[in-house]
């Protein structure tokens, strides 16, 4: 993250500073437009580790009723009489589409902050 606001040319912070903006005003219409791959970037990553997360839920949970997704597909795994298969791909598939529905749109911003550059 700090690397992605370091690369903001000087230049730019600069020439905002001539044109009399305030230092919130560089940070919110120049800095942040900027960065914004690496916003995406860190708040798509950081989706799929809480929304994948196992040993958290695990140690701070005893009711199964607030247990997460991968927990209780875990469980459906961990049955007597071997697994239902089906059932558990069926959740693997429920877990999945979040996440998919997520990078799908996340994906848009950070390519269109590839192809465009500097200040629009």
């Amino acid at each position: 993250m700090r690397q992605s606001f370091k690369q903001v040319p000087e230049e730019l912070i600069e020439a905002a500073r001539l044109d009399e903006a305030k230092e919130w005003q560089i940070i919110l219409n120049i800095m942040v437009p900027m960065a914004r791959p690496a916003l995406i970037t860190f708040a798509l990553f950081s989706f799929i580790t809480h929304w994948n997360d196992y040993f958290w839920p695990l140690v701070m949970t005893t009711d199964d009723a607030a247990r997460t997704l991968p927990l209780g597909i875990a469980k459906l795994r961990q049955v007597e009489g071997g697994s239902a298969w089906h059932i558990v791909m069926a959740g693997n598939v429920i877990l999945v589409l979040p996440i998919l529905f997520v990078f799908l749109i996340a994906q848009r911003y950070i390519v269109r902050a590839f192809v465009y550059t500097g200040i629009k």
